[in-house]
């Protein structure tokens, strides 16, 4: 009898149509909110990773001793300065033709001013980063920097674009220079986060209001359009039961139902 009713079936097909357009509504409203807070969140990033990554390409390398690699045949003081150019070498040093600069190692730089303005050490909630040295080791990092942050996977190795990853509650950007030192910056969303859900339930709660209303307003249009219906039917009713002096009344019916013959 339920599914028989042409009220319920009214009803629940405008229930159908009301949830489907509230539902990509809220959806489409939901994930446009998120994107664009993720998107200045990661504006604010890629901001102090670049500055720190400038420090970083600033930097002096650090200073490397290397040993001086030996002649295979140690040549006499007239074989080393055989044109009288250069002085013999000390005793007890082999000679050598001259230092070897070693491969670049990491960048190190100083925090100055505009760094330490665009990161609140003093606050775990605040922007934060961590730089690693080529060979993966960690030389410098914030003191409000959470524990074990690990390292970016390089995707390979010409790439030096800034990428943006979310891990536990952090949201990091992270970018890796020419000499494949890894510079990253990040920051807590958990208070992000927790807007983003208000905010998710605030819709559905906007959604189930306007679900209400719309299925009660439906109601009462399906009510009313079928009332001219249950007056035929329970005229017909008395009809069959005896009383031909019942007439079914349609002339105050401004619907389809009004072009009925009276009888």
């Amino acid at each position: 009898m339920f599914f028989k009713s042409i009220r319920w079936r009214l009803q629940l097909w405008l229930a159908f149509l009301l949830v489907c357009v509230l539902s990509g509504f809220g959806v489409t409203i939901y994930q446009l909110q998120r994107v664009s807070q993720l998107r200045q969140i990661d504006e604010e990033l890629e901001r102090r990773v670049a500055v720190l990554s400038g420090a970083v390409r600033g930097g002096p390398p650090p200073k490397r001793s290397f040993a001086p690699p030996p002649f295979e045949r140690g040549p006499g003081p007239r074989d080393f300065d055989k044109d009288n150019r250069h002085p013999p070498p000390p005793e007890g040093r082999p000679p050598f033709r001259g230092e070897r600069k070693g491969p670049f190692g990491p960048r190190d730089f100083s925090i100055s001013e505009e760094i330490s303005s665009l990161f609140d050490q003093s606050s775990t909630s605040a922007f934060y980063f961590t730089v690693w040295s080529r060979d993966g080791a960690m030389f410098k990092r914030s003191s409000n920097a959470p524990p074990n942050v690990p390292l970016p996977q390089r995707l390979n190795n010409t790439d030096t674009r800034t990428h943006a990853r979310t891990r536990n509650g952090y949201r990091e950007a992270f970018h890796f220079t020419e000499l494949a030192d890894c510079v990253l910056a990040g920051r807590s969303i958990s208070t992000d986060l927790d807007a983003m859900r208000r905010f998710k339930l605030w819709l559905l709660a906007a959604g189930g209001t306007v679900l209400a209303f719309g299925l009660g307003g439906g109601w009462w249009l399906t009510s009313r359009a079928m009332r001219p219906v249950d007056d035929i039917s329970v005229a017909a009713s008395r009809i069959s039961e005896g009383n031909l002096s019942e007439r079914i009344n349609v002339a105050d019916t401004d619907s389809e139902l009004g072009g009925l013959p009276a009888f």
